[in-house]
């Protein structure tokens, strides 16, 4: 049996501490202005600029009796507003979010499109699992190399539609995996470099980002920096503007660690990674990737050192020339039921989405590329789903943003990054801590300093809908009044 997540009764929990946070920040990725705006926004009769005193928060019935609103629902204590119904749009119709899908197989995976377009996602990346496109599958005889078409239409399709397909050229599951002997003898270094060359002519058109290897965990650092220094002129021989990306680094499973009951806690082969920057190999890519969480708690002390140490590995990339994007890969939580990676500690359906929520928006506050594996993906009515697909929408086109905060009587452990897009400033905010199914939110006063802003959305990414806030403005300062910061990511959208 697993550790079940704590539950929480929905009672208001009094502010504590002050705390200040800055936002994170690196802009080397490159993102364009959005210029679609939403389809809905909320209209009220005059700009709120007072605080409330404060009062129960009611919704009005049938019967012109009044019911409290839920708990998990009120953004900001006090505003009666109108809630407005997100409607995020399709990947089609939107700018690059730098937000992917983890679909390693062609069935079930990529060949059905509706778990890339309509949940918004603007890369997939394919072929790490079992395939027509692994190596074994493609050279099924020595030298002699074969495309799936029904694989090859499927491939045109994102493509034509704007979608960034990264091809992992690897043996996907392992059965029988061409690699014996994990790139050792240099014939078989110079078989896959044959391979790599046919996919690359083959798909230059249509895919950009070639990933060599998938989690080469069991293939020494030497052998594995001796085929990218292989392989990667093949690609830029076959493709000049190909983006070549080394790494998808895995990690080690550790059982009986505390918080994790039977399951197992994953950490990432940190000392993995760092060799292989360290190999000569760094300048020669354009991506580093690697795979960073696997149903981890909140509570762990790597969760919670996570964010330094990515900056860790930028620093260290950068000192060994490489000036290219970082990539993180094969996110996941589990829930119950799921029969995939019964290693991992099954959470509540709510609480693997407010996981997903949190992980997303750091890694793109951090301005790297993410992808996600989602279980369920084809199944528009899990809340996962519909989540994911409003926090694609909403960064469609956003640029991480260094802005400054200051939260007054909050909760601790609150994380928080910003950015902007369209001309508007986004704030994030959460509580870090273990997630909860009913979490009513930690009272706080948010202030951002030197600013001014027409209006204040509050967006609930978890529940799809928007709100206006109140806000007033002290001496320079944009001041929101008894904020719920929730256990999962609230988005201010500031206006000018």
């Amino acid at each position: 049996m697993r550790d079940s997540v704590p539950t929480a009764t929905p009672t208001q929990i009094e502010p504590t501490a002050t705390q200040t946070v800055a936002t994170s920040t690196n802009t080397s990725t490159p993102t364009s202005s959005r210029t679609q705006t939403p389809t809905d926004t909320p209209t009220a009769t005059a700009t709120p600029t007072a605080t409330p005193s404060p009062s129960p928060t009611c919704t009005l019935t049938a019967s012109l009796t009044f019911t409290p609103e839920p708990a998990f629902l009120i953004l900001q204590a006090g505003d009666r507003l109108p809630k407005v119904r997100l409607r995020p749009r399709d990947a089609r119709e939107i700018e690059d979010n730098y937000i992917g899908t983890d679909l390693g197989s062609y069935d079930p995976g990529y060949h059905n499109s509706s778990v890339v377009y309509p949940i918004g996602f603007k890369w997939i990346r394919i072929s790490f699992n079992t395939d027509p496109l692994n190596w074994q599958r493609v050279e099924r005889e020595p030298g002699q190399y074969s495309i799936d078409p029904a694989v090859d239409r499927r491939v045109t399709e994102y493509a034509s539609d704007g979608i960034n397909i990264l091809l992992n050229l690897g043996v996907g599951d392992w059965v029988n995996r061409l690699d014996v002997t994990r790139f050792r003898d240099e014939a078989e270094v110079e078989r896959y470099a044959n391979f790599v060359r046919f996919m690359v002519r083959h798909f230059k058109d249509r895919v950009q980002y070639y990933e060599i290897w998938n989690e080469p965990g069991d293939i020494p650092v030497a052998n594995y920096a001796k085929v990218v220094r292989r392989v990667v002129p093949v690609i830029r021989e076959e493709y000049p503007g190909a983006k070549i990306v080394i790494g998808a680094i895995p990690g080690k499973w550790e059982f009986g660690y505390p918080g994790y009951g039977e399951s197992g806690r994953y950490t990432l082969f940190i000392d993995y990674l760092k060799d292989l920057l360290m190999s000569g190999v760094a300048p020669m890519a354009d991506v580093v990737s690697w795979h960073p969480l696997y149903g981890n708690r909140p509570d762990d002390p790597y969760y919670q050192s996570y964010p330094a140490m990515v900056e860790e590995i930028k620093e260290l990339a950068k000192s060994q020339g490489f000036q290219g994007e970082f990539l993180v890969e094969e996110i996941v939580w589990r829930t119950a039921g799921d029969p995939s990676d019964l290693q991992i500690q099954r959470v509540t359906e709510l609480v693997a989405t407010k996981y997903f929520l949190r992980s997303i928006v750091t890694h793109r506050g951090m301005d790297l590329i993410v992808t996600v594996a989602i279980p369920g993906a084809h199944d528009p009515a899990l809340q996962k789903v519909r989540a994911i697909h409003n926090v694609n929408d909403l960064l469609a086109g956003a640029k991480p943003l260094n802005m400054p905060i200051e939260i007054h009587n909050g909760a601790a452990n609150i994380k928080s990054y910003a950015f902007t897009v369209g001309g508007d400033s986004l704030i994030a905010l959460w509580t870090d801590g273990v997630a909860v199914d009913n979490d009513p939110g930690a009272k706080c006063t948010l202030s951002v300093p030197g600013f001014s802003a027409q209006k204040v959305m509050g967006i609930d990414i978890l529940n799809g809908f928007e709100q206006q806030m109140i806000t007033s403005t002290e001496g320079k300062n944009l001041i929101i009044h008894d904020l719920l910061i929730k256990d999962y990511p609230i988005i201010l959208r500031l206006t000018k």
